[in-house]
């Protein structure tokens, strides 16, 4: 990868169904959720939340209405709750459309794309899917997650789903608006079972259980909540268009800067001051001469040819552009590392409440680390570890899973092999102006070329 230089400064309606829960493990998210659509479902959730933990808190004070509000368990109002079927999916233009776990994706189906299958009239009377139906996630990351059927084709439903099918009485939308609760998601959470693949049966799902106004104030309530949501819905429209034109605009910013172009260069500044500037080559030189060489880890070529990329950059007088090996055998960086590989990694037994952060790319964002959120090593899994830990001051950039984040480490901590971390030589260049070279659209673009060389989000160390 390579770096600029400059020279002189030196010291860092929608439909109302596409409601959708929060990931049930936390930090869990659906498979092939992009994170675009991570990020909207984690804001619908926040400006959601308010609305749904209270849509469902029985108020005495009131006459009738809630009064007449009882707790129900869901096998109480359902006519029946079943598994899927059995079957194999088959890329089909005729037959029922056969759905599982993974077609309900941000809280929608996109029917079209759903896949059918080969199977008897039997079997489809049995399995069909109606309006009013609630299917539920039973295995898996996404164990828990609902879905409403409103409008579908001919459909059946897959083993890893459970169908709810309610009686007369039960509103099937205001029981899915429930769905997506807080007090709905605890009791799923304290239901699960399993531990390497959690789940939920159907006899768990019958005993949860619901607050349940009398039919008319159902139909009240989900009208006003579905007013909330619609409004709710236009606000995070909104509100994604303001982010994705606040991100153009970092970009443009960190462009500018990162070209000479955001403030006068140190020597457009000698030329109006009548003094003289030095090229960040001599800066460079003078940095070697100081610190000596560093400790260079094996397979680091010397030199590094600019990239075609990089090859296009253009600086302005006094700037030069360096690889990252250039830095670093030039004495400006210190050290890069990522974390440990191989045996000494940390498993998840190892993690404890207390102890080194371990960092992976999770954690990192916003230009921020999470060590109070992060696992912790201690013990004899940290005394194992050799490499990976970084100090505060060092530059943390995200090269595996997530590439491309980057914070500056402010506590010790232990790096997974999913971050590196970059220390800066005391005097070589200002930490900051490294943090948002690696945001910059220049820096960026050659982590991409890498990752197009691989058949995964992956930038390899070496690479770097």
């Amino acid at each position: 990868m390579s770096t600029t230089r400059g020279g002189g400064h030196s010291g860092e309606r929608r439909n109302p169904e596409s409601v959708s829960p929060p990931p049930p493990a936390g930090k869990g998210a659906d498979r092939g959720v992009s994170d675009g659509e991570r990020e909207e479902l984690e804001i619908r959730e926040r400006v959601a939340s308010p609305y749904l933990a209270n849509l469902h808190q029985v108020d005495h004070s009131r006459e009738g209405g809630t009064l007449a509000w009882r707790v129900v368990r869901l096998g109480e109002i359902a006519e029946s709750i079943q598994y899927g079927l059995t079957a194999s999916a088959v890329q089909s233009s005729t037959g029922p459309r056969f759905l599982r776990i993974t077609d309900i994706q941000n809280g929608r189906v996109d029917w079209p794309s759903v896949p059918t299958c080969d199977t008897s009239p039997p079997d489809v009377a049995k399995y069909c899917l109606k309006s009013g139906d609630i299917v539920f996630a039973r295995t898996g990351a996404t164990t828990g997650k609902s879905y409403l059927i409103s409008h579908c084709p001919e459909a059946l439903f897959g083993s890893y789903l459970i169908r709810v099918r309610f009686q007369q009485g039960a509103l099937p939308r205001f029981v899915y608006l429930f769905f997506q609760s807080s007090a709905y998601w605890l009791q799923i959470e304290t239901s699960k079972r399993g531990i390497g693949q959690p789940n939920v049966n159907g006899r768990v799902l019958s005993q949860i259980e619901i607050p349940l106004p009398p039919l008319d104030e159902q139909r009240r309530i989900v009208a006003e909540l579905d007013t909330q949501l619609t409004r709710l819905d236009a606000n995070v429209t909104a509100l994604k268009r303001v982010q994705a034109n606040l991100k153009r605009y970092r970009a443009s910013v960190l462009k500018d800067a990162c070209e000479g172009r955001l403030v006068p260069t140190e020597a457009e500044l000698g030329r109006r001051e009548g003094r003289q500037t030095e090229n960040s080559s001599i800066e460079l030189q003078r940095i070697k001469s100081s610190v000596g060489m560093a400790k260079i880890r094996r397979g680091v070529p010397d030199p590094v040819p600019l990239s075609p990329f990089a090859q296009t950059l253009t600086v302005p007088d006094g700037w030069t552009i360096n690889s990252i090996a250039e830095l670093l055998r030039g004495g400006a960086f210190l050290d890069v590392k990522d974390g440990n590989h191989g045996t000494n990694h940390p498993r998840r037994r190892d993690f404890t409440t207390a102890g080194l952060p371990f960092i992976t790319a999770t954690e990192v964002g916003g230009f921020r680390i999470d060590f109070q959120g992060a696992p912790k090593v201690s013990g004899e899994p940290l005394a194992k570890l050799r490499v990976g830990f970084a100090i505060p001051g060092d530059v943390i950039l995200t090269h595996k899973g997530t590439v491309g984040r980057v914070a500056i480490c402010a506590h010790e901590c232990v790096l997974s092999p999913q971050t590196t971390y970059y220390r800066i030589a005391k005097g070589a260049f200002d930490r900051r102006y490294l943090l948002y070279f690696f945001a910059s659209p220049q820096f960026y673009r050659q982590l991409t070329d890498v990752k197009s060389q691989t058949t995964r989000d992956y930038v390899p160390i070496s690479d770097q």
